[in-house]
């Protein structure tokens, strides 16, 4: 598979929903804690690298950069809400994943379809070239 952005954050974005269904799958078992800090380790990381190798790309004249303030309010909403779910899955109250399943799938759609299509255009081959090799150093 060749390498480019998109698809290596698409790599990215399917470990979140593995993770996801893992916990779900678990959310009864002595494991639930375990596989919730796993999801929160892989987003951590996918936004970490999104926020320091590609949206650093960017500066306020260019086009795309209301999107990355856009994306970049999205992640402190994502950690937001899995804070809240981190208290809840801590105190074993009931737990609902859908408000969050929800906002990252909006999130995650938004990236995959007009996001990252987008950077794959408007970015040089120099630039795609760094943001590659960023991404690649982090895994």
């Amino acid at each position: 598979m060749e390498q480019n952005i998109p698809s290596l954050m698409l790599a990215d974005h399917k470990k979140i929903e593995f993770c996801l269904v893992e916990l779900k799958n678990n959310l009864d078992s002595d494991d639930a804690l375990k596989c919730f800090n796993q999801l929160k380790w892989t987003i951590q990381k996918h936004m970490f690298t999104e926020e320091n190798a590609i949206f650093t790309m960017f500066n306020p004249q260019d086009e795309d950069f209301e999107t990355t303030e856009k994306l970049m309010k999205d992640h402190v909403k994502i950690l937001e809400i899995l804070g809240k779910l981190e208290v809840a899955m801590k105190i074993k109250t009931n737990i609902d994943f859908s408000y969050f399943e929800s906002f990252f799938t909006k999130h995650k759609d938004f990236e995959e379809e007009l996001f990252y299509p987008s950077l794959d255009r408007s970015l040089s081959k120099k630039q795609k070239k760094s943001v590659l090799r960023k991404i690649i150093e982090k895994v």
